[in-house]
């Protein structure tokens, strides 16, 4: 009997001893993890930025062709009037633009020094922009220039051995009557007394 009696005042002591300590619970706390701390960067602090990617036009490839030339020329291209290609009643017109290909073609002529420089661009089905420069009365000159600074411009591939060998055979025969160079196409008939009819085209136009 003396023994159970001490058994339980042991088994007391011990569950007492237990519940006597401090026993303190940590509040939850409703914070958000700092992004300093964890490592992980904030949505808050990483601003949304949306980028739209402007499709190039008809428009705005011949105006970059016009703006490449007049930052390496030193006669500069000097707007002069938009024109409808197809229109055949303008000055501008010319025999190919009947052609169903021009009918939505659009036109800007430029005068260079005394010459006139008609720009024509246009847009195919499949959405590829094909741009052709053509000059009347030009000087050979004036035409070897245009080979020079436009070539670049219509084949960013050409390189300038191409270049030079086009200007040394417009220089060397005084015509080009379908001569084809990198992936341009190039027409020069005249004279320096009458003047030459010039044509730059890409190829695959």
């Amino acid at each position: 009997m003396k023994k159970s009696l001490i058994s339980i005042l042991l088994l007391l002591c011990i569950v007492l001893s237990g519940c006597g300590g401090d026993v303190t619970s940590t509040p939850e706390t409703s914070e958000k993890p700092n992004a300093e701390t964890t490592g992980t960067p904030s949505t808050e602090e990483i601003p949304e930025t949306s980028e739209t990617v402007t499709e190039p036009t008809v428009e705005s490839e011949m105006l970059a062709l016009v703006e490449s030339f007049n930052a390496n020329s030193a006669v500069q291209l000097v707007f002069a009037e938009d024109f409808t290609p197809s229109d055949n009643s303008s000055s501008h017109y010319r025999t190919e633009f009947r052609l169903t290909a021009f009918a939505d073609a659009i036109g800007k002529s430029y005068k260079y020094g005394e010459t006139v420089v008609d720009i024509v661009g246009k847009q195919s089905w499949s959405g590829s922009i094909t741009i052709r420069v053509y000059m009347d009365g030009a000087t050979l000159e004036q035409c070897t220039e245009m080979v020079k600074y436009v070539s670049p411009i219509m084949d960013h591939d050409i390189d300038s051995a191409e270049i030079q060998k086009a200007i040394d055979y417009i220089n060397e025969n005084k015509t080009a009557n379908g001569y084809y160079y990198a992936d341009l196409g190039l027409l020069l008939l005249g004279s320096e007394t009458k003047g030459y009819e010039f044509m730059l085209k890409m190829g695959n136009d």
